[in-house]
């Protein structure tokens, strides 16, 4: 199945050159720049990090976020305990992505109690997020009472090396009664950053079989997303396509669709100015009419491309690993089963009244999503029918 990306790519490099003849040029990265990842702990959590070396009594050796002590102004720090020599704890950042055979260094602001030994360490990931390479990528920082700048040297990313963490360790050799870390970096050369980082839909579960159904594509971890062509695919069989208006900060986007062919529909969509998107954001609402009750999927194809707000000069795009599916499920409307006009905790109960049966002649009503049988999906649509009203 094929869809019209590549006829459609004309129309955003048209409007790019458009771009190009009103605004001034948007200079392209210089790959030889060094790209530098920070940690912030500044948000108040450790969300991403997470153990490479776990210890034995966890109650007595961790790390945990602080606010005690803090390097230059920042409100957290990373605090690692350990009273044990023969204990030992390492925890390490979120992932980075990099490039095998590269070289990398990372760093990181230390500070050691009078009693306390700790280190620094670099570590490899595959594409499976397992330990790959030496686990000798470490230096150790053994002054006192004060923050000390402390590097470690990654040296060449294996050939099997997909990603790259720094660490904070102590080892079983030392013990620390509370060293602190702040201000995380890395160093290197990195592979650019997507338009958008992550896809996703966001819409009912369910849906009447009279009733227009809308599903809004949404991107996160963005960096200066400018254009996309989003190539998506419906089950003809369950729905139809009705339209697809621009949503979030791409409410006012140009916007064109093609959807000729049944269960296809292509939306290019692209912001104007200078500027493109880096936070979170709604991109695109598609509504569709439900024709028969059943369950349909709706996919966002790998076929979809998106773009920078640089994308005239550097000609790159971008598309996502994997196709994106949601599925919804068509029902009649039935939910009122007890026919008193409203659709409330009544109609909740009767139906899980006759959970674990099949549906009969008698109790076909509480068959919600005609089925067959009484299960807690029916009971889930109700629920949510009562806490969508």
């Amino acid at each position: 199945m094929k869809f019209k990306s590549k006829k459609l790519i004309g129309f955003v490099a048209s409007l790019a050159l458009f771009a190009s003849l009103a605004l001034p040029a948007v200079a392209a990265a210089d790959p030889s720049d060094e790209h530098v990842p920070t940690f912030s702990l500044e948000n108040g959590n450790l969300d991403g990090w997470d153990y490479i070396v776990n210890a034995v009594d966890s109650s007595k050796t961790y790390f945990t976020l602080s606010s005690e002590k803090a390097f230059g102004g920042s409100n957290y720090s990373l605090k690692g305990v350990d009273p044990s020599s023969t204990d030992a704890v390492a925890l390490h950042s979120p992932l980075v992505e990099i490039i095998p055979g590269e070289s990398y260094k990372g760093s990181a602001q230390m500070w050691n109690p009078q009693d306390g030994r700790a280190s620094l360490i670099i570590r490899y990931f595959d594409a499976d997020k397992k330990l790959v390479g030496s686990d000798q990528l470490v230096a150790h920082q053994q002054t006192k009472g004060s923050w000390v700048y402390t590097e470690v040297d990654g040296k060449v990313a294996p050939p099997t090396a997909k990603y790259i963490a720094i660490a904070a360790s102590v080892s079983q050799l030392w013990t620390t009664s509370g060293t602190y870390y702040d201000d995380f970096k890395l160093y290197g050369n990195f592979p650019e950053a997507p338009a958008a980082g992550v896809y996703s839909f966001s819409g009912e579960d369910f849906v009447n079989v009279d009733k227009t159904y809308e599903l809004t594509l949404k991107a996160s971890n963005n960096a200066d997303l400018y254009s996309i062509i989003a190539d998506v695919e419906y089950d003809r069989n369950y729905l139809e396509f009705v339209k697809a208006e621009g949503a979030g900060a791409f409410s006012d986007a140009i916007l064109t669709v093609d959807s000729e062919t049944p269960g296809q529909v292509s939306v290019v969509a692209t912001l104007k100015g200078a500027e493109g998107v880096s936070e979170d954001t709604d991109l695109i609402t598609f509504s569709f009419m439900p024709t028969v009750t059943g369950s349909a999927n709706i996919t966002l194809l790998d076929t979809t491309i998106t773009a920078k707000v640089s994308g005239d000069t550097t000609g790159k795009t971008f598309s996502p690993e994997s196709n994106v599916v949601h599925t919804v499920l068509i029902i009649e409307s039935n939910f009122d089963v007890n026919k008193d006009g409203e659709v409330n905790l009544i109609d909740l109960t009767s139906v899980a009244y006759y959970v674990g049966t099949d549906a009969t002649t008698e109790t076909s009503k509480y068959d919600i999503n005609n089925d067959g049988k009484i299960d807690i999906v029916d009971v889930g649509v109700i629920a949510n029918i009562i806490l969508n009203q």
